[in-house]
Parts: structure tokens; sequence; C-alpha cells
């Protein structure tokens, strides 16, 4: 775990197919978590001061109700180009 945030189901998907060299999913009760692992946990606000610095009005983060399309289109434009990323 390198940055340690919570998604949400729909998301996790989206993210397991980014890839590992992207992004690495672990379920909070599926999965086994080390010291280690809890440890780095930076959480979503900390995270989203990095990876949504530039975020336009008009690119909000998905909610639970968006087309799934729509969906991974953001998040792959947040977590694979890096588009809303601080300089």
């Amino acid at each position: 775990v390198n940055l340690g945030v919570f998604i949400c189901l729909q998301c996790s998907g989206v993210h397991r197919n980014l890839g590992v060299h992207i992004s690495q999913v672990k379920s909070v009760k599926l999965d086994t978590w080390t010291d280690a692992d809890i440890a780095s946990m930076k959480g979503n606000a900390v995270a989203a001061l990095e990876w949504e610095a530039n975020l336009e009005a008009q690119d909000v983060p998905p909610s639970e109700d968006w087309m799934p399309s729509l969906r991974e289109d953001f998040i792959r434009r947040k977590w694979s180009c890096g588009m809303y990323r601080v300089s």
C-alpha cells in the first residue's frame, strides 16, 4: 500500500483493471492487512490534496449513480494520466 485510501466497490473494480503498476486494491474485509499496510494509510483527504489539486468544477469525482463508462473515464484520467495531480 503506497497511498492508502478507501474507495467504493464500483471504483475498486475499475482500479483492479488499471493494473498493479498503477493501482493495487485490498479489501477491508477479505484481505490480510499487515501493520505496515495500516501504517501506510494516508487517507482520502491527504490523497486528494495531491491527486485532485487541479480538479475542474465540471470534473467532479464519481458518485455511485454514475454510468460505469463515465466512472472508468474519470478514474483513468485521475490515476493513469495524472490529469488532476499537483504539478
